[in-house]
């Protein structure tokens, strides 16, 4: 594994982590606040956004990975 790609995927590890992070604590205020107030659905919101960003980084590093050298 080159330095670049090493680091690459370091980087998307990083985002995956601070992805299911920031998951946690929406998903914990929407229910906090209740989906029927405007405040539960944009904390809502913010975690389906952060579930399509730690799917896309973990199907990015799953592609790194499986990438062969030549």
């Amino acid at each position: 594994m080159t330095n670049k790609k090493a680091d690459r995927c370091l980087k998307l590890i990083g985002v995956m982590n601070d992805a299911r992070r920031r998951q946690v604590h929406a998903h914990y205020d929407a229910h906090k606040y209740g989906t029927g107030s405007l405040s539960g659905n944009r904390r809502y919101a913010t975690y389906e956004r952060q579930v399509e960003r730690y799917e896309k980084a973990a199907a990015e590093l799953t592609a790194l990975i499986q990438e062969k050298e030549i």
